[in-house]
């Protein structure tokens, strides 16, 4: 009996550790399986958004110009515009000009669309331009006209000398010319600095610029005006800057006589020459042209608000004050 309790006790014994064996030992797991993740793809992006610069002509529009935007055609209705143009090393994009464009010489082979008063919209329309550079609200009308076809026509020229660089650097904008147009305003402005710190005369000089005589009406310059600001900046005194007059008008002859002024700048193209003016009423009363101080300006450099400006204020100078020196 006792032997078969022994015996008993062992077999329990072998079948608790076996038990608490197979309890200790790990359980066998299976490894999660992940989801399957879809293939991985580059997130959306958006196309770059060019950078965008708002301008506003001289007409008061608003000018948004893009950094992708395309200027390979581009007509010029004003000879000032032109001139830039050239200037900034464009010509080869220039496609048509109004027919007052004669400098520099290659403007020749260039197509004309007619003159600065009126050029011809289906001219224009035809080059099919990526920009139209137009003067200011004397060509208002063809520039509505333009822009109501869509068409990418800016107003550019200023009206007051100190805006002259400043709508250099807008046309360098426009055209995506901006380093270039920046090295020519700092040209211009080095050589009308040197201009200016000139020596002149201690006496004050009145001054008269006769745009047009005679038949043509006493066109001259008025306050506002770049020729007038020019005339002040050489220590001058325009006797047209008047309180209410404009920049450019047809000033009162007897108002003339009665100012006599000093010099007087005469435009090749006033419809008269110096012997002209010697002939017509209230002109030959005047001192000026008795004693001889009459002098006459290139009129496609002293009306073209373009980089040859500065030389017509180095030709104002030498016919006042070139003995000052």
């Amino acid at each position: 009996m006792k032997k078969h309790l022994t015996t008993l006790m062992l077999l329990l014994m072998v079948l608790i550790m076996v038990m608490t064996g197979c309890a200790n030992q790990p359980a066998e797991t299976t490894e999660p399986t992940a989801e399957p993740t879809p293939e991985a793809t580059a997130a959306p992006t958006a196309e770059p958004t060019p950078e965008v610069m708002t301008y506003t002509d001289v007409l008061g529009r608003t000018i948004e110009v893009k950094a992708d935007d395309k200027v390979e055609r581009i007509v010029s209705l004003t000879a000032a515009n032109t001139e830039i143009l050239f200037a900034l090393g464009l010509q080869d994009k220039i496609v048509g000009v109004d027919v007052y464009s004669n400098y520099p010489a290659e403007t020749e082979a260039i197509e004309k669309v007619g003159d600065f008063n009126g050029p011809s919209v289906e001219a224009v329309v035809a080059l099919e331009p990526d920009l139209i550079l137009a003067g200011n609200k004397l060509q208002a009308t063809i520039i509505e006209e333009l822009s109501n076809l869509g068409l990418p026509v800016v107003a550019v020229e200023p009206t007051e000398y100190e805006k002259i660089g400043e709508s250099i650097q807008f046309v360098g904008a426009l055209t995506h010319s901006e380093d270039a147009a920046q090295k020519l305003v700092d040209s211009m402005k080095e050589k009308q600095d040197a201009i200016l710190a000139l020596p002149r005369d201690d006496e004050e000089v009145t001054s008269y610029f006769v745009m047009s005589a005679g038949d043509f009406g006493n066109w001259t310059s008025g306050p506002g005006s770049f020729i007038n600001d020019m005339m002040i900046s050489l220590g001058m005194k325009p006797i047209t800057e008047i309180k209410d007059g404009a920049p450019w008008m047809d000033y009162n002859l007897e108002a003339l006589v009665e100012a006599d002024p000093d010099v007087l700048f005469l435009s090749s193209q006033a419809g008269v020459d110096v012997d002209g003016l010697k002939e017509l009423t209230g002109y030959k009363d005047l001192t000026a042209i008795k004693e001889g101080r009459v002098y006459v300006l290139d009129a496609d450099i002293i009306s073209r608000t373009a980089p040859r400006i500065v030389d017509a204020l180095q030709a104002m100078y030498d016919a006042v004050y070139k003995k000052a020196e």
